[in-house]
């Protein structure tokens, strides 16, 4: 049994915090955000009355144009009593371009007793305002995942490193690396039951996603960017030249670049070294992070254990999960072409090397 134990405490203390007006959740398509959103409407430690609005069926979402309109139709569509103490669950608001500064609006009103508690995939914090808490919601953890399957985890710590204990591991770290931490891919049972998750995950970016953010046009080439960008991972990356190669347009490069990292399926991790005069490489790392994205791309569901690429992806997502949210990841080339795959950069005198082989 998956449980999000950890995520809903935190979620629940920004809810029970009096100075906390709008909680945001937010992260990667398929990680239970939605499933969360169902478990605190029925917890029954939350006394306010509860209303509940989705946008996740709105393909083309509402375009509200005011705070009249949005308080105006949310009242229609739940019956919510805006001046009584209560909270609206609101689900995928993404879907609606202009409602979070809407709702910071109405937050500003007085007489609304309302607090709001939103699903989405990007973050909106402005840490000037107290009022807003962002919570991101990761998939599982590598070291979650194992505890899923009963395996404890105390001797996979570098301080208490057993050979055996990996040995033993390795098929699962396979599966990890090629299905990505995905709850409802983690708790299928058959390999079967967790490629058609997985590939149900996808196809909700494809179709709800894609869909809502480019038009006809720009959607037509977008698995060719995808399988482009897919075969370049962890490589030196300019979207100009890439955009040359494939016929279209630098801004529409720009555009699914922007796009693919909101949706946490790409980052880009910047050299370390920045001085030309010194050991260097200019050129941003245009890194895949996976999510079975790959693997559903090309059809490849099988062993990921001596790929490399593979390998640096599963290592920066367990990193990126655990370090701090101050401190910042980079890798680093040397002139010599001889690499460092990440620094782990806590302050400016303080660093940690990690190299993947």
């Amino acid at each position: 049994m998956l449980s999000r134990l950890s995520e809903m405490k935190r979620i629940l203390d920004a809810i029970h915090d009096p100075q906390i007006r709008i909680v945001h959740i937010y992260g990667a398509r398929g990680s239970w955000k939605t499933h969360i959103l169902n478990l605190l409407m029925h917890d029954h430690s939350i006394s306010q009355k509860k209303f509940f609005l989705s946008f996740e069926q709105d393909i083309v979402a509402k375009q509200f144009l005011t705070v009249h309109d949005v308080m105006t139709s949310i009242s229609l569509t739940t019956g919510i009593d805006w001046s009584k103490p209560s909270i609206l669950f609101i689900n995928e608001v993404q879907y609606s371009k202009n409602l979070i500064a809407l709702i910071s609006e109405i937050i500003n009103m007085p007489e609304i007793q309302t607090c709001f508690v939103l699903t989405g995939i990007t973050s909106i914090s402005d840490h000037e305002d107290k009022r807003i808490s962002d919570i991101m919601i990761h998939p599982l953890s590598f070291f979650d995942y194992l505890e899923s399957k009963n395996i404890h985890t105390t001797y996979l710590h570098i301080d208490s490193y057993s050979p055996i204990m990996m040995q033993e591991i390795v098929h699962y770290r396979d599966e990890y690396m090629t299905r990505w931490g995905y709850p409802s891919v983690v708790s299928a049972s058959t390999a079967e039951q967790k490629i058609h998750e997985l590939k149900a995950i996808i196809h909700k970016i494809y179709d709800k996603d894609i869909a809502f953010w480019f038009n006809r046009d720009e959607m037509l080439v977008f698995e060719t960017v995808m399988n482009d960008i897919c075969q370049q991972s962890w490589s030196s990356y300019k979207h100009i030249p890439t955009a040359k190669r494939l016929w279209i347009t630098s801004r529409l490069m720009m555009k699914y670049k922007n796009f693919l990292h909101e949706q946490y399926l790409i980052d880009t991790v910047p050299y370390f070294c920045h001085d030309k005069k010194s050991e260097l490489s200019h050129q941003e790392t245009l890194y895949m992070t996976d999510n079975g994205l790959i693997s559903y791309m090309g059809k490849n569901f099988w062993s990921k254990l001596h790929d490399m690429t593979s390998i640096k992806t599963f290592i920066y997502n367990e990193i990126i999960k655990h370090i701090d949210h101050k401190d910042t990841i980079q890798s680093y080339q040397k002139i010599n072409m001889s690499s460092i795959d990440f620094l782990i950069i806590h302050d400016l005198s303080k660093l940690n090397i990690i190299e993947s082989f």
